[in-house]
């Protein structure tokens, strides 16, 4: 290896590194995309664009950021163009981006045609880019791909990146999580086949999310696979923006600020965003809601404290060791039981020393958000409704309270080396508590449930989602209420379907961890 080819070779090191210092907790894909670089480097221009790259994982883990991070690296690409394709969604949005014909001769450049005319050699990410019409995401791969003779646009020296938040359930996949770390083809395999599935609604249409022709493109190319955040990089990006903040507030107001336990009190406040935190509202709003209530106090008391002291109580602090043992799962389990930690804070002044404390912590489940568009999003749900709560059938809750107590300790049938039962059949006249009684069960056993009725059970697609989300919450109940139900399909009375709902029951895990009871 000559000199110069062993300076390429460190720099990219360099770039590695650098990278993993800004980007938290997502080594595996800094590692594949500055591979594909250096690939890319070797690599003679055969077919435009320079490289593709599809970045999928979670929302808010990174991805457009890390994109937007390369150009501060990669000397020949400090030029970047960032398109948010939901604003692209329409079919008459494509002259927006792609411009349009004005005579023989000439065209009109639209954002995207314009911006590589004068930038050849850049950065294109195209963020959401399932949320753009399908026939744009064609056009785009038709443009970008093309020879300039052709398209009359030089796309040969671009790379660009594709962004997608789709496939959440396959992020929450047990067998998924253990493939990402062992098998990373396997993993992309995974994800792509997700991605296939995926539908969206277009007025009164149900489209493929991703065209297929796009997403064999992409298949073929680069594909980044992006990971979870842990609770401790949650933590290091909530105390790198408090740190930041406190600062500023403290030069600005002449006001000193100490803070005793000062990753326990982040860690507290971080887990109070929970079960859905979104990284960039953390980095923002985390601070303040300690910072809120200096200003707070200030303004209602007429009080100028020299000091402020942020700390726990003892309570919260025996709180905080016990919700801390199970720390790797436990953004996870907030998430499926949809719950968050609760923060009661009081405020004392002694002197002219302001002490906030953080006086109880507790774990509080929060009420379902209900969705307004119902029929193509499937809902979690949480049931309170108990046996207690409904009068008569003692025999049935009787049996009901056996099945319970397996979903509950599946232990129990651990012993008798049986797999877990994956559902029953509530039977019998209108008007006696079936519905009430199946909500009932998923209350006992502690389980959120997916609720399917009516013209959803017809739509082998809605019911496909309704078990990615019950998977994605496992353990979790389905309820299917009324399959006997009977309706109109292509102007034929018919039954329920049951090819859709047969695949997903024959796909159903045995092991209790990743159980969905039907």
């Amino acid at each position: 290896m000559d000199k110069t080819e062993e300076n390429i070779f460190l720099q990219y090191e360099a770039l590695r590194n650098s990278l993993k210092e800004i980007v938290f907790d997502q080594n595996q894909a800094i590692d594949e995309i500055v591979d594909a670089i250096i690939h890319m480097a070797y690599k003679p221009v055969d077919s435009p664009p320079r490289a593709i790259f599809t970045f999928l994982g979670p929302p808010a883990v990174g991805k457009t950021f890390l994109a937007r991070t390369l150009t501060s690296f990669l000397a020949d690409y400090s030029s970047i163009k960032q398109f948010d394709m939901e604003q692209y969604a329409d079919p008459e949005s494509a002259i927006l981006l792609l411009g349009q014909k004005v005579s023989a001769d000439g065209a009109l450049d639209g954002d995207l045609t314009g911006f590589i005319r004068n930038h050849p050699k850049a950065i294109i990410v195209f963020d959401a880019i399932e949320k753009a019409d399908n026939q744009l995401q064609l056009s785009l791969l038709n443009l970008l791909t093309s020879d300039a003779a052709d398209s009359g646009i030089d796309c040969s020296q671009l790379i660009v990146i594709f962004t997608s938040n789709l496939g959440s359930s396959i992020y929450q996949d047990k067998e998924y999580l253990s493939t990402f770390k062992d098998n990373k083809i396997r993993a992309q395999a995974l994800v792509m086949d997700a991605l296939s599935k995926e539908r969206k609604a277009v007025y009164d249409m149900v489209q493929f999310a991703i065209a297929p022709k796009l997403l064999a493109a992409m298949a073929r190319n680069f594909i980044i696979l992006f990971n979870k955040l842990s609770l401790d990089t949650m933590v290091r990006i909530g105390g790198q923006s408090l740190r930041t903040y406190s600062d500023h507030f403290a030069e600005k107001s002449k006001i000193e600020l100490e803070y005793r336990e000062f990753d326990h009190i982040v860690t507290l406040l971080t887990l109070s965003f929970t079960p859905q935190i979104n990284v960039k509202r953390l980095k923002q709003k985390l601070p303040d809601i300690f910072l809120g209530r200096i200003t707070g106090f200030i303004r209602d008391n007429k009080t100028y404290p020299d000091r402020v002291v942020c700390k726990l109580s003892k309570p919260v602090e025996v709180f905080f060791k016990k919700i801390c043992r199970q720390s790797e799962t436990l953004l996870q389990d907030l998430f499926k039981k949809n719950e968050t930690v609760e923060l009661v804070w009081s405020q004392t002044m002694r002197g002219k020393t302001l002490y906030c404390t953080i006086r109880q912590a507790k774990r509080k489940r929060l009420p379902p958000v209900k969705d307004i568009v119902r029929q193509f999003e499937p809902i979690i749900e949480f049931s309170s409704l108990g046996f207690k709560d409904i009068a008569g059938n003692k025999s049935t809750k009787k049996n009901l309270k056996q099945i319970v107590t397996i979903l509950k300790e599946p232990g129990l049938i651990r012993k008798f080396e049986i797999p877990m039962p994956k559902g029953m059949l509530l039977y019998g006249p209108a008007g006696v508590g079936k519905t009430m009684l199946g909500k009932a069960v998923a209350k006992e056993a502690g389980r959120p449930y997916v609720y399917v009725s009516r013209s959803d059970l017809f739509d082998p697609h809605y019911i496909r989602k309704a078990f990615l989300k019950a998977r994605e919450f496992a353990p979790s109940i389905v309820f299917l209420d009324g399959i006997d139900v009977k309706g109109l399909i292509e102007g034929v009375y018919t039954s329920m379907p049951d090819d859709q709902l047969t695949l997903e029951l024959d796909s159903l895990s045995d092991d209790p961890v990743d159980s969905v009871f039907v």
